[in-house]
């Protein structure tokens, strides 16, 4: 379920980033800003997404048995792995619209210009 979520989100992100366009406007850029707010936020919650889960498979496990060392790796895995393609669509929606400085021309102001003479 938790995983579902995630996958939820990256559509969504997906498609508003489709939906507006890459034209500078308030709409769009609040639209790419909230992509990368959610994507940071899955990143950051990834861990304790599944900490109720965990939990729950500690206490219904029998205190006798081993438990595993590292109990959802795949669904942890997975979600992580979404979150990371939601920030990168974010990203990519940010570059389009020329909100992250990644040409020579971005960076001109801060070169610093040759003396002549």
């Amino acid at each position: 379920e938790v995983t579902k979520g995630a996958m939820k989100q990256v559509g969504y992100i997906v498609f508003m980033s489709f939906m507006s366009g890459k034209s500078m406007q308030v709409f769009n850029v609040i639209s790419a800003l909230t992509a990368v707010y959610m994507s940071f936020a899955m990143l950051h919650s990834s861990r304790s997404a599944f900490l109720p889960l965990i939990a729950l498979a500690s206490a219904s496990s029998s205190s006798g048995a081993a438990s595993q060392s590292f109990p959802f790796a795949a669904q942890r895995a997975a979600h992580f792995a979404l979150a990371a393609v939601a920030l990168g669509v974010a990203l990519w929606k940010c570059v389009g619209m020329g909100l992250v400085p990644v040409s020579e021309a971005d960076w001109a102001a801060v070169v610093p210009r040759p003396r002549v003479g």
